[in-house]
């Protein structure tokens, strides 16, 4: 089993549950002790990414409303969104195919938007060190704007975060993604019936 940090308060060094994680009667800021528990991480960075999560769906709903004004049926539009997993490199590409530009030019254009992700997953270095080639390579599917701000957040709350947490805030980000494009689909589509 994997060993990884759970998160207990400064004054008592009282371990806490989920639900009450980073919690304290005065307030106190918590750190970081070494445990088993990496999915109790896994659970913490899906929790934590609730927030960015919300700003997160209105983008994906967006794109899943657009897509299929622009000729995407369900299907194609849910596997953009689970293949890509880009909202800006997403409405490019999706722009490109509508106008007949072909797929050569869409990937393209979504790669090129993209690029700046090379930057934030070399920010990530410290926690995809020594993992093996399969981690590091969900660690870089899952490195976005959100995932890499949450674990920069994590910092001045004297949090010492790992890969577990990581994962557990790009994966729940990753799932909100797809369904809020789904949800945006068939509402589009709902509506061109009406």
């Amino acid at each position: 089993m994997a060993t990884g940090p759970i998160y207990s308060c400064k004054s008592d060094k009282q371990r806490y549950r989920w639900a009450s994680l980073k919690r304290q009667a005065n307030g106190g800021p918590c750190v970081v002790k070494q445990s088993n528990n990496w999915y109790l991480e896994l659970l913490l960075g899906m929790r934590d990414m609730l927030p960015m999560s919300v700003a997160a769906a209105t983008y994906g709903l967006a794109f899943g409303l657009l897509a299929t004004q622009s000729g995407f049926n369900i299907f194609q539009t849910i596997s953009m969104s689970a293949l890509v997993f880009g909202g800006s490199s997403q409405l490019v590409a999706m722009e490109q195919l509508s106008i007949g530009l072909g797929a050569a030019s869409a990937i393209l254009a979504g790669s090129a938007l993209n690029m700046r992700i090379l930057l934030v997953t070399a920010t990530m270095r410290n926690v995809l060190a020594a993992r093996p080639w399969w981690q590091v390579g969900l660690g870089t599917f899952f490195a976005t704007d959100a995932s890499v701000a949450l674990m920069q957040s994590a910092k001045p709350r004297n949090m010492t975060t790992s890969y577990w947490y990581f994962l557990g805030g790009g994966a729940s980000l990753y799932v909100i993604w797809i369904a809020v494009t789904a949800i945006g689909a068939i509402v589009s589509l709902s509506l061109i019936h009406i």
